[in-house]
């Protein structure tokens, strides 16, 4: 059973998603309305929100869009990147209130050509660099920061890397999908 607060978030994720599918920046319509950091400590400028609350609102906000890609550019953003940030801490915490406002946009850059989504035959490395090249990575052309999946320079196991978008990152034009159009996948060259 759902609480009255959180039905009201939910009633207000499914206007805001409207209001989105209008906006000529539909990712900063979103960010605006908060939802970008549903669920970022409120000391980083996020809702406060537990998880299952997030995920009702995000439903609110699903039943509202035009198409699929915005909602999964957004769950990147805040789940893939923003909550891992936060679970995680460290020093990667000093991007969580930009990352609440949409002030910056951050997205993960995983799926590779030769491996799609099988993340344990990704071929592109992280060690003192961090190279490779990525496909079908949501907001790549806008976003300002980039968690990066690549191999261990020796060769075993999996790391992450937090890239901050500059000169070693080449992103290339978005694909042409369908139904996913809002997401603005793009494919991505590393070279940090």
């Amino acid at each position: 059973m759902w609480t009255k607060a959180q039905q009201d978030l939910h009633s207000r994720m499914r206007e805001l998603g409207v209001a989105a599918n209008d906006a000529s920046d539909p990712m900063a319509r979103l960010a605006a309305g908060g939802v970008l950091g549903l669920c970022l400590a409120a000391e980083h400028g996020g809702g406060g929100h537990d998880l299952v609350t997030t995920a009702y609102a995000f439903e609110g906000l699903g039943y509202s869009f035009g198409d699929d890609g915005l909602l999964l550019a957004v769950g990147a953003h805040l789940f893939g990147v923003a909550c891992a940030i936060q679970r995680m801490g460290g020093e990667a915490t000093r991007w969580l209130p930009q990352l609440a406002s949409g002030d910056v946009i951050a997205t993960v850059a995983a799926t590779e050509l030769e491996s799609g989504s099988d993340v344990s035959a990704v071929s592109a490395t992280i060690g003192a660099t961090a190279s490779g090249s990525k496909r079908y990575v949501s907001y790549a052309d806008r976003a300002g920061l980039f968690l990066f999946l690549g191999r261990n320079s020796g060769g075993r196991g999996l790391s992450v890397a937090l890239l901050a978008r500059g000169e070693t990152i080449a992103v290339g034009e978005p694909y042409d999908t369908i139904e996913l159009g809002s997401a603005r996948l793009a494919p991505a060259e590393f070279s940090a």
